[in-house]
């Protein structure tokens, strides 16, 4: 069985870089895990696409040209609460598939001793009122928001700065894709 998922990397430069704090730009977080996770994927034979443009071209390039089996779009979170910490997964509420990605990813992630805040279902910002999260809800197959960390947490954010973390993160992502895979 061919193993493929697309990997979109939160974000658009050079229109919209992210959050940025300390001359570090939210896209340079996600596209440095993104290229650690593509590693991990491509040795473990998965064909892996990679979307760009808007958010809408890359729903698109992901719908009508990739048809991947999975699809994972990389983020680093921010608040302005800076008490919120932790890598959270956003599905949409009604993907069962979607659900149990999210919930083997971050498994994962709380194996290997990383801070997570939960699982959640995919409503813009947290509220349903604002409806559903555009890549979760366009998106045909299976397809998950993951938020690695807070970049307003200093804890978060002092972990997201250390040597490993790319390689670190990316691995915990891997092997959830691969145990959801497998499954």
């Amino acid at each position: 069985m061919e193993k493929s998922i697309a990997v979109s990397i939160g974000h658009n430069p050079p229109r919209d870089y992210g959050f940025q704090k300390k001359g570090k730009a939210e896209y340079f977080y996600n596209a440095s895990v993104a290229i650690e996770l593509q590693k991990e994927l491509y040795e473990n034979e998965y064909i892996v696409y990679y979307p760009h443009g808007s958010l809408k071209t890359k729903v698109d390039m992901i719908n009508h040209l990739f048809k991947p089996e999975i699809a994972v779009e990389i983020h680093h979170n921010s608040n302005s609460r800076k008490m919120e910490k932790g890598a959270e997964i956003i599905y949409h509420p009604t993907s069962i598939q979607g659900k149990i990605l999210a919930e083997k990813i971050l498994k994962e992630m709380e194996y290997r001793g990383f801070e997570t805040g939960g699982i959640f279902k995919g409503y813009y910002r947290y509220d349903k009122t604002k409806g559903y999260f555009y890549f979760t809800s366009k998106t045909n197959m299976p397809a998950v928001i993951i938020e690695c960390a807070y970049m307003t947490n200093a804890d978060d954010f002092a972990v997201m700065n250390e040597i490993d973390y790319f390689r670190k993160m990316a691995h915990a992502i891997y092997r959830g894709i691969e145990n959801y895979v497998e499954d």
